[in-house]
């Protein structure tokens, strides 16, 4: 599985988006995992696309899908602030970690270039 970066500040799980395992988690806990067509007939949704977010490749599910089985189910999301922040510190640590992640990238590039030449450093 490729290596998924979302952001400096949202980690995945396994290479997925949390709200995949936090959706799983609901539905097991409503007693629903052994029914996926009635969670996606419920949140009028495809039962493959719950399929692919617990089994298969999906890594990160668009929000209004996600949304659907959350609020079809009886469930609401509430966004709680847990800190406060420097904006402006925010800001610099923000502008490092892109200035390493695309260094990275570049280092990457330029490695596989020179295998693909031959030379092998």
């Amino acid at each position: 599985m490729a290596r998924l970066v979302f952001s400096r500040t949202y980690r995945p799980i396994d290479g997925k988006d949390p709200m995949i395992f936090k959706i799983k988690t609901m539905i097991k806990d409503e007693g629903l995992m052994g029914n996926l067509d009635l969670v996606a007939e419920i949140a009028n949704i495809h039962p493959s696309t719950l399929i692919g977010w617990f089994d298969g490749d999906t890594i990160s599910p668009i929000q209004r899908t996600t949304g659907s089985v959350i609020s079809g189910l009886g469930y609401d999301l509430e966004i709680v602030k847990k800190r406060e922040i420097d904006v402006q510190q925010e800001a610099k640590r923000a502008a490092d970690w892109l200035l390493k992640q695309n260094s990275a990238s570049k280092k990457k590039v330029e490695s596989a270039r020179k295998r693909a030449n031959g030379r092998h450093t």
